[in-house]
């Protein structure tokens, strides 16, 4: 009974040494490129000295190590190796044993697996401030990793920055995507059709912030449509055309009046005709299609309005007085003109809402430098970057990454948009048909979804791509967390439509303390293996790594 604590010895020595020549032939084999030479000689001797130097850091005792033996030999695609160690016994001794050699060989072979594609979907709002460094780095030895052997060239790659809106580049043939005439569904909802100023005369009464002044509109053309109030008011004013004009004026938006009282916004506008009326260039940002458009891959059609994007315009925020105010939130341009006997010289919330302030020649208070932005591209992140096998682009593009302000987190739009760029069909078209490569999303995400509170302002939160909380098309205008329970819907939906798509999803969570938010994010990948929790302070590098080892063009075939 005796000798058998020698022979399980030998067998732990044995099973520890396998599963480290395992580890170390996949490492070795995934980075043959390192090694600088072609020739079989002295490639097979650099592949035996990296195992050398894994096997004496894999935690074997040192008299295994002291004894190893490794050999190493290429095999057409592929390499095998093998590894010797002697293990002394106690109690054999008595019968002259003193040592049991033990083995391991293994070996690995370019996969037969399809080429890959993959798309970073990676989340830079401003609560990855202290952790852009360790993405960078930890990003581009992913992309080198995953690059390094010899069929590198059929890893495709592209990059989804996401805050709460994604950016996806301005190319002019990208504009037949845009609704640039308004007609989409939810085009300048927070804008549109609102009712924003009362005369103030004795004849009309007063109103307090907040009032009906900023009326909002939650469905299609705001919150007058199809009332009696709407149908009311047309009468009165009899405006009724010129309430339907195009949202493309020669002139800039004006207030429709409707008597004896009340100004509303045009029931027609177009972010895109925003950024030109006020002179400043669209960065790229879209805002989301309406449901469930919005977090599926339907191609964009110029016959249906609601499967293209509005161009993403964060509007001004309001003055206090004749001045602007650094008090409210992204405040970039006076409120006047507006009907100086209206009420609007007091009421701040109707100023919010005014479309007549949006006109040529106003002094703006601009900046576009990242990441404290202020104007309507504010908390716009950096461009898509669509599928490419131009590594140098790749890393350059994974070296200027940032993080941006404001806004808040929105995971949906991160993984629909990865979603598309690995889609063969429109807006992308760089992905090869589903069925003919495998098709990977990396998702990161260090937070729970939602939009940034702002009490002080009349839009109740920050802007995104599914435009503010109050008046505009989130169900329960008045609730933060009931919006941000919206957000979590719509992105539990992205992810699942991206699965049965064929799109295999790895989730790394970074600092996530919520429970809710873990297992949402749990939930949103592929299976348990798929997931990586990553502390606050700890590093992206391993959770990068193994996806990238994963993903190689090889595979251990003993």
């Amino acid at each position: 009974m005796g000798f058998a604590v020698d022979y399980t010895n030998a067998s732990r020595v044995r099973t520890n040494l396998q599963a480290s020549l395992d580890g170390g032939l996949l490492s070795a084999a995934t980075n043959t490129s390192e090694f600088g030479t072609s020739d079989d000689a002295a490639l097979k001797e650099a592949i035996k000295q990296r195992l050398r130097a894994f096997l004496m850091t894999a935690g074997l005792p040192q008299e295994i190590t002291d004894t190893l033996a490794i050999d190493v030999a290429l095999i057409g695609d592929g390499i095998e190796a093998s590894a010797k160690a002697t293990v002394e016994t106690n109690l054999l001794r008595v019968i002259n044993i003193d040592t049991i050699d033990v083995g391991a060989k293994a070996a690995v072979i370019a996969s037969s697996a399809k080429p890959v594609e993959v798309a970073l979907a990676l989340d830079v709002t401003d609560s990855m401030i202290d952790n852009m460094a360790d993405l960078r780095s930890a990003a581009q030895n992913f992309v080198d990793k995953l690059t390094s052997n010899g069929s590198s060239s059929a890893a495709k790659i592209a990059l989804v920055p996401f805050v709460g809106a994604v950016n996806i580049g301005t190319p002019s043939g990208y504009m037949n995507w845009i609704d640039t005439e308004g007609d989409a569904k939810y085009n300048a909802i927070n804008l549109r059709n609102i009712y924003v100023a009362r005369k103030a005369v004795p004849e009309c009464p007063s109103l307090d912030d907040g009032e009906v002044v900023g009326g909002g509109g939650d469905n299609d053309n705001g919150w007058l449509e199809g009332s009696p109030w709407q149908e009311a008011l047309d009468r009165l004013a009899g405006i009724f055309q010129v309430s339907q004009a195009q949202a493309h004026p020669a002139a800039p938006y004006k207030f429709v009046f409707y008597e004896p009282c009340d100004w509303v916004n045009p029931k027609k506008i177009s972010n895109t005709h925003l950024f030109e009326l006020i002179g400043v260039p669209w960065k790229g940002c879209v805002e989301a299609r309406p449901e469930p458009l919005d977090v599926n891959d339907t191609p964009p059609s110029a016959s249906n309005p609601d499967t293209l994007w509005p161009a993403y315009f964060w509007p001004d925020g309001p003055d206090l007085d004749s001045s602007p105010d650094p008090e409210v939130s992204n405040n970039y341009l006076i409120d006047t003109p507006y009907p100086a006997d209206s009420n609007l010289q007091t009421h701040r919330w109707g100023r919010a809402y005014s479309i007549e302030k949006y006109r040529p020649g106003k002094t703006l208070n601009i900046d576009e430098t990242p990441p404290y932005m202020k104007g309507p591209n504010r908390a716009c992140p950096d461009p898509v970057l669509p599928l490419t096998n131009d590594y140098d682009q790749i890393s350059a593009r994974i070296s200027s990454l940032q993080y941006y302000e404001g806004s808040g987190t929105n995971t949906a739009e991160g993984v629909a948009w990865g979603m598309r760029v690995l889609s063969p069909g429109a807006p992308f078209t760089e992905g090869a048909p589903y069925g003919d490569i495998d098709k990977i999303m990396v998702l990161l995400s260090d937070g729970n979804n939602g939009l940034i509170r702002e009490d002080v302002s009349p839009f109740g939160t920050h802007y995104s791509s599914y435009g503010s909380l109050r008046y505009g098309r989130i169900p329960n205008d008045t609730n933060v967390d009931a919006a941000n329970a919206f957000l979590d819907d719509r992105m539990s939906l992205a992810c699942t439509n991206a699965k049965n798509a064929g799109i295999e999803i790895y989730v790394i969570a970074l600092g996530v303390n919520d429970a809710y938010s873990r297992q949402l994010l749990r939930n949103c990948a592929t299976d348990s293996e798929h997931t990586f929790e990553v502390g606050r302070s700890g590093s992206l590098e391993p959770a990068f790594a193994k996806i990238a080892k994963d993903l190689a063009n090889l595979r251990l075939t003993r």
